[in-house]
Protein backbone atom coordinates (compact mmCIF):
# COMPACT_ATOMS: atom_id res chain seq x y z
CA UNK A 1 0.00 0.00 0.00
CA UNK A 2 1.53 3.23 -0.80
CA UNK A 3 1.59 6.44 1.67
CA UNK A 4 -1.36 8.26 -0.18
CA UNK A 5 -3.64 5.07 -0.12
CA UNK A 6 -2.43 4.48 3.46
CA UNK A 7 -3.73 8.16 4.59
CA UNK A 8 -6.27 8.39 2.66
CA UNK A 9 -7.60 5.48 4.34
CA UNK A 10 -6.58 6.84 7.84
CA UNK A 11 -8.24 10.33 7.10
CA UNK A 12 -11.42 8.12 5.85
CA UNK A 13 -11.77 6.53 9.16
CA UNK A 14 -10.92 8.97 11.51
CA UNK A 15 -14.46 10.96 12.89
CA UNK A 16 -14.26 14.37 12.23
CA UNK A 17 -14.17 16.23 15.69
CA UNK A 18 -16.70 17.58 17.99
CA UNK A 19 -17.68 21.57 18.06
CA UNK A 20 -16.89 23.18 20.89
CA UNK A 21 -19.20 25.79 23.30
CA UNK A 22 -16.45 28.32 22.89
CA UNK A 23 -17.01 30.76 20.02
CA UNK A 24 -13.20 30.85 19.05
CA UNK A 25 -13.01 27.46 18.96
CA UNK A 26 -16.39 26.79 17.52
CA UNK A 27 -14.87 29.23 14.12
CA UNK A 28 -12.41 27.33 14.33
CA UNK A 29 -13.95 23.64 13.89
CA UNK A 30 -16.76 25.56 11.25
CA UNK A 31 -12.82 26.33 9.31
CA UNK A 32 -11.52 22.73 9.76
CA UNK A 33 -14.98 21.56 8.00
CA UNK A 34 -13.96 24.03 4.98
CA UNK A 35 -10.40 22.74 4.79
CA UNK A 36 -11.77 18.98 5.05
CA UNK A 37 -13.85 19.84 1.90
CA UNK A 38 -11.40 21.02 0.29
CA UNK A 39 -9.14 18.41 0.40
CA UNK A 40 -12.38 15.57 -0.13
CA UNK A 41 -12.75 17.67 -3.35
CA UNK A 42 -9.59 17.29 -4.84
CA UNK A 43 -8.61 13.73 -3.49
CA UNK A 44 -12.23 11.72 -3.93
CA UNK A 45 -11.80 12.45 -8.00
CA UNK A 46 -8.83 11.29 -8.13
CA UNK A 47 -9.85 7.71 -5.90
CA UNK A 48 -12.87 7.29 -7.85
CA UNK A 49 -11.89 8.99 -11.60
CA UNK A 50 -8.16 9.30 -11.74
CA UNK A 51 -8.62 13.22 -12.01
CA UNK A 52 -5.34 14.97 -10.14
CA UNK A 53 -6.65 18.61 -10.07
CA UNK A 54 -5.52 20.64 -7.03
CA UNK A 55 -8.13 22.51 -5.31
CA UNK A 56 -7.50 26.31 -6.21
CA UNK A 57 -7.39 27.67 -2.44
CA UNK A 58 -4.02 27.08 -0.95
CA UNK A 59 -5.11 24.39 1.04
CA UNK A 60 -1.25 23.85 2.65
CA UNK A 61 -1.04 27.33 3.35
CA UNK A 62 -4.65 27.11 5.39
CA UNK A 63 -3.83 25.17 7.30
CA UNK A 64 -0.67 26.31 9.00
CA UNK A 65 -2.34 29.29 9.52
CA UNK A 66 -5.28 27.07 11.16
CA UNK A 67 -2.63 25.09 12.90
CA UNK A 68 -0.86 28.73 14.62
CA UNK A 69 -3.78 30.02 14.98
CA UNK A 70 -5.57 27.35 17.01
CA UNK A 71 -1.87 26.76 19.12
CA UNK A 72 -2.30 30.52 19.87
CA UNK A 73 -5.83 29.81 21.92
CA UNK A 74 -4.34 26.71 23.48
CA UNK A 75 -1.59 28.93 24.83
CA UNK A 76 -3.50 31.62 25.87
CA UNK A 77 -5.48 28.80 28.41
CA UNK A 78 -8.42 27.63 26.13
CA UNK A 79 -11.19 25.65 28.17
CA UNK A 80 -11.82 23.19 26.04
CA UNK A 81 -8.18 21.73 24.91
CA UNK A 82 -9.49 18.83 23.70
CA UNK A 83 -11.49 20.09 21.38
CA UNK A 84 -8.16 21.99 20.16
CA UNK A 85 -6.35 19.23 20.21
CA UNK A 86 -9.17 17.13 18.52
CA UNK A 87 -8.97 20.15 15.62
CA UNK A 88 -5.22 19.72 15.30
CA UNK A 89 -4.27 16.32 15.25
CA UNK A 90 -7.10 16.31 11.88
CA UNK A 91 -5.52 19.21 10.65
CA UNK A 92 -1.84 17.19 10.94
CA UNK A 93 -4.28 14.34 9.12
CA UNK A 94 -5.86 16.67 6.08
CA UNK A 95 -2.34 18.19 5.32
CA UNK A 96 -0.67 14.43 4.90
CA UNK A 97 -3.53 13.46 2.90
CA UNK A 98 -2.57 16.86 0.86
CA UNK A 99 0.64 16.77 0.41
CA UNK A 100 0.45 13.22 -0.22
CA UNK A 101 -2.16 13.67 -2.91
CA UNK A 102 0.43 16.25 -4.42
CA UNK A 103 3.12 14.30 -4.74
CA UNK A 104 0.93 11.47 -6.29
CA UNK A 105 0.33 13.59 -8.51
CA UNK A 106 3.78 14.75 -9.81
CA UNK A 107 4.89 11.05 -10.06
CA UNK A 108 6.11 10.08 -13.61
Amino acid sequence: MSNFESVVREWREAPFPRGSAIDALDEAHADLALYDTWVAESVMPYIDRGIWEPAVPDVLGALDEFTRQVDELRATGTEDLDAASGYLAYAKLLRAVYVAFVQEGRRP
